[in-house]
């Protein structure tokens, strides 16, 4: 039983379906070297920080990693760099879905906090329309994405804007997450936060 009226959830591993080694895969067919895929192409690299945080295009997203296969980017290239960069997404568990409108319906305000990136966030949404029949948008109260409010987790500005931009106070908030450091990211700031198994069950509770 949940006793506190807002719920925060994270989208990748949490909601959708994840698989970050089928990229790595996908990108060391195309070409890339691998030590570009394990050194290179991480969150650490600030390109990659950077377009999860909006601050940079898919263009030159794209040329850094043709550039390490030292190819020119053209427009085919693009579109295979493109379905690289987006192998790691799965399915939507329909019943992940069908729990976040039962939770509505019995009165919690739902919301969505992810860190992705304007080319991620096309296919999620893809994905899911084709699953549930409905826009991802239409199953939360709030949809809050790295790419657009230009910071991640786990810094935590990031839960401080949606916990303002919303009226809610960090007590007042549940934060489900698939990554340790995002979650004890928003418990420094008082947020209680519960480490979710990747890709799997949800916990009988919240069940």
């Amino acid at each position: 039983m949940i006793d506190r009226k807002y719920l925060i959830f994270d989208l990748g591993g949490v909601l959708l379906d994840i698989f970050p080694p089928a990229t790595a895969e996908a990108l060391a067919v195309l070409g890339v070297r691998k030590e570009h895929i394990t050194d290179g192409l991480t969150l650490e690299n600030p390109l990659l920080h950077s377009i999860e945080c909006g601050n940079s295009t898919r263009e030159e997203l794209f040329a850094a990693i043709a550039e390490s296969m030292g190819r020119e980017l053209t427009p085919s290239l693009a579109e295979e760099i493109r379905a690289a960069w987006c192998a790691l997404l799965g399915t939507a568990p329909a019943w992940k879905f069908a729990r976040l409108r039962a939770l509505r319906e019995k009165g919690y305000k739902i919301f969505l906090l992810s860190n992705t990136n304007a080319i991620h966030w096309e296919t999620i949404t893809k994905i899911v329309a084709a699953a549930e029949g409905k826009q991802l948008e239409e199953y939360f109260d709030g949809v809050y994405l790295s790419f657009e409010m230009h910071c991640r987790k786990p810094d935590v500005t990031i839960f401080e804007q949606l916990l303002q931009a919303e009226g809610i106070a960090a007590e007042e908030a549940v934060f489900f997450d698939d990554s340790s450091e995002n979650c004890n990211a928003a418990a420094s700031i008082g947020i209680e936060s519960h480490l979710m198994e990747r890709n799997g069950n949800w916990p009988d509770w919240l069940n």
